[in-house]
């Protein structure tokens, strides 16, 4: 089900699978990003979502300022949210990997949360990946 859209995103909440999926449409300024991935987050936390898939295969590039301010936006709202996978999809962006990579590792630090990430450059496989159990989960079950 759709539950926002605008120019640039649309947010899709499957409630079977507890995926939540925001898929961005075009490039925002650094304050649209915050303001969409605020409202996923809060999405997120309505919907009881297990795992958020972040689709960004138009390949726009986030900076280092929107990087610390979506970490800075994470930290403060990860609380409220279940999410336990973030799968991120981009265009093949070895230095976008890395420093999301980074940011995240600290927001886990920092949040005391784990939430485990990858990155792919193919929709079906960060969805299918997304469904999955976390290792953890796994762990409980043997």
């Amino acid at each position: 089900m759709i539950l926002y859209q605008d120019t640039y995103s649309e947010i899709i909440f499957w409630p079977d699978t507890g995926q939540l999926y925001l898929k961005w449409r075009c490039e925002p300024s650094e304050s649209d990003l915050l303001r969409i991935y605020e409202k996923a987050i809060g999405f997120a936390g309505s919907t009881r979502a297990r795992s958020l898939v972040v689709d960004n295969s138009i390949g726009f590039t986030v900076t280092i300022a929107m990087q610390r301010s979506l970490a800075s936006l994470a930290i403060r709202q990860l609380h409220v949210v279940e999410v336990r996978k973030f799968a991120r999809v981009t265009p093949s962006d070895v230095f976008q990997e890395i420093i999301t990579h980074k940011v995240l590792d600290e927001i886990n630090a920092l949040s005391g949360k784990c939430i485990e990430v990858a990155y792919f450059h193919n929709l079906e496989e960060a969805k299918a990946w997304a469904n999955q159990p976390t290792a953890q989960e796994e762990r409980q079950k043997n």
